[in-house]
């Protein structure tokens, strides 16, 4: 009978997640996109993503301290399970310490995405609850108010997450997001059922 050994050939136990860009436990309040489907273009976890000329993420960064580490040392998981799972399409090891991962598509919505380095078992976590700027645990018409309140914040000259704001992913932050926002909530402009009362994936089976 054979044993898998752990943690896995060639991941050390020494090594863990030290950092993380996005920072782990980052909601996505941004629209699925297009809708009800996956893009291969945006999200977090994506090269392509608008967010990546403002340096807020993608692909995301982990920091483990150590170079070296093969790309079987990282797993995906999502909550709850899908059919068609995403996965880690690519591990680069920059050899500062820092691991720069992209995913099959951006992180799924309605659900907890974890990549977790098998040496010890440290993981980060992101959450994808489109049109829950607040990030509480409902997305309502809460978040339309709360996004008017980011918008002015923004307008202002201060500094508010695009992964909070810019939910039509234009990398400028405008009535239009208002807009989307609502459509999202109602489930108009493709978006049907809406996302209106529904609650903030739970994470369910996944570190």
């Amino acid at each position: 009978m054979a044993f898998e050994l752990y943690p896995p050939t060639g991941c050390p136990s020494t090594a863990t997640i030290l950092g993380a860009y996005p920072p782990s436990g980052v909601l996505d309040a941004r629209k699925p996109f297009p809708p009800a489907t996956h893009s291969p273009l945006y999200g977090i976890g994506m090269p392509d993503d608008p967010a990546t000329s403002t340096n807020e993420w993608s692909p995301v960064r982990l920091n483990l301290g150590t170079s070296g580490i093969p790309p079987h040392c990282f797993t995906l998981c999502e909550t709850p399970p899908r059919a068609v799972p995403n996965w880690i399409a690519s591990v680069m090891d920059d050899g500062t310490g820092w691991y720069t991962l992209t995913l099959g598509h951006g992180i799924t919505p309605d659900a907890v995405t974890t990549i977790q380095y098998l040496g010890d078992g440290s993981f980060v976590s992101y959450i994808h609850h489109p049109a829950n700027v607040d990030a509480s645990s409902m997305a309502n018409i809460q978040d339309l108010i709360q996004l008017i309140n980011r918008i002015n914040v923004v307008m202002g000259g201060g500094y508010v997450p695009p992964w909070e704001v810019d939910i039509n992913y234009s990398m400028a932050v405008t009535v239009a997001d208002m807009t989307e926002l609502i459509n999202i909530l109602n489930g108009a402009g493709g978006y049907a059922p809406g996302w209106m009362n529904t609650p903030k994936p739970a994470n369910v089976g996944c570190p």
